[in-house]
């Protein structure tokens, strides 16, 4: 098995946790597939995330056999539902709830900016719109979820936390 680093962000565990339930359960439930063995190390709020690499490749896989015209129009009528709630958003724990519903259509979405090929000019000019229209949204429900008084250091992997000391 094989870790491939993708990215290092400030997050919170709460995002951490969003995040891998929603790329985990969530995109499973849209595209039969997801991301179970991700691993974060967080070292005073600064978050590594490491995707598994046999996972990454079922995940992209799974995608090149099923994005279509008809299948992108339908999670981008859910992610503008979605998106729209943001603003209403009252705590933590709804926007934690909102957040795990926009992962798997975010992951789908970067997947499509990463490898542009699996996906018709139709598809790559619409997610251009949206991303245009939307970018700065999920990161006002990122701040919506933080707390405070989540731990700095950790590394959570497969939906485990192991606290650093």
């Amino acid at each position: 098995m094989e870790y491939v680093q993708y990215c290092t962000k400030e997050y919170s565990l709460s995002e951490v946790k969003a995040w891998y339930e929603g790329e985990s359960r969530g995109l499973k439930a849209l595209i039969g597939v997801g991301y179970y063995d991700h691993l974060y190390i967080s070292k005073e709020g600064l978050v590594t995330f490491f995707y598994n690499a046999d996972e990454w490749e079922e995940v992209h896989q799974r995608l090149t056999e099923i994005l279509t015209d008809d299948f992108f129009n339908r999670i981008c009528a859910q992610y503008n539902l979605l998106v729209d709630k943001i603003d209403k958003v009252k705590s933590p724990k709804e926007a934690y709830k909102l957040s795990v519903a926009l992962w798997p259509i975010q992951t789908i979405f970067n997947e499509i900016d990463e490898t542009p090929e699996i996906a018709s000019d139709h598809i790559l000019n619409k997610l251009m719109k949206l991303r245009s229209a939307t970018h700065t949204k999920h990161y006002e429900l990122d701040g919506k979820i933080k707390n405070n008084s989540d731990p700095r250091d950790y590394i959570y992997c497969k939906g485990e936390l192991y606290i650093l000391m």
